[in-house]
């Protein structure tokens, strides 16, 4: 099982400040309200293509469009997986017996429990903490950039689809992915479960109760 982080339970920040709203024109977010979240695991990391290869070759589904003749790239092994709908990420959970996270999981997990406004802190976005350049990256190229809890590439390189509903039947997707514009990086929105965009992935969790003997599972102190 993939290495997953300990995010303990607890009220934390969500949601966008009003100058938040000025800055980046997302109404979804505001106003920011305090949230109450019980302990879960998350992955350290996005899913990458070689972990996404062990579930095609398995249950024998499509692989990714971009994916040629069922195999990724040579060397783009340690890259997350893309073009991932919905669906799919959510049929990729329950094999690998984890779950999408939920909106707010997810943002906690990125966020902390003081609502910065990037995972590393501050307000001023910065390229050597996240990868929003030109094309995709190897998972935990950024080690300076992660969240409060020790998680990796919570903003850029992929957008992460979430359990929850949106309005309209939409499911949030966050984080979002390196050709995205920065300023939104950990605010949520909605789009088509059927939305098979490039720059779209995947990260998982679980329920703490969930019981495992691996040792891939680091609880981290904050």
């Amino acid at each position: 099982m993939q290495d997953m982080v300990f995010i303990p339970s607890g009220e934390f920040l969500m949601g966008s400040t009003l100058q938040e709203v000025y800055r980046i024109a997302d109404v979804d977010e505001f106003p920011q309200r305090k949230l109450w979240v019980d302990d879960f695991y998350i992955d350290i990391h996005e899913v990458t293509n070689a972990q996404y290869k062990v579930y095609v070759d398995s249950m024998k589904v499509k692989a990714p469009p971009k994916w040629v003749n069922g195999n990724y790239g040579i060397g783009e092994d340690g890259l997350p997986v893309t073009s991932i709908t919905w669906e799919e990420a959510a049929a990729y959970a329950k094999f690998v017996g984890k779950r999408l996270p939920t909106e707010a999981e997810w943002e906690k997990a990125a966020r902390g429990s003081d609502a910065r406004w990037f995972p590393w802190g501050g307000t001023s976005f910065d390229r050597n903490y996240a990868n929003n350049g030109d094309h995709l990256v190897n998972i935990m190229s950024y080690p300076e950039g992660v969240s409060p809890y020790g998680v990796y590439d919570m903003a850029g390189n992929v957008r992460e689809w979430c359990e929850n509903l949106a309005s309209g039947g939409g499911r949030f997707i966050l984080g979002g992915g390196w050709s995205d514009p920065p300023y939104g990086f950990t605010d949520g929105y909605a789009q088509p479960p059927a939305d098979r965009s490039a720059i779209n992935g995947i990260r998982l969790g679980v329920n703490a109760e969930t019981q495992t003997t691996s040792s891939d599972w680091l609880p981290v102190s904050y």
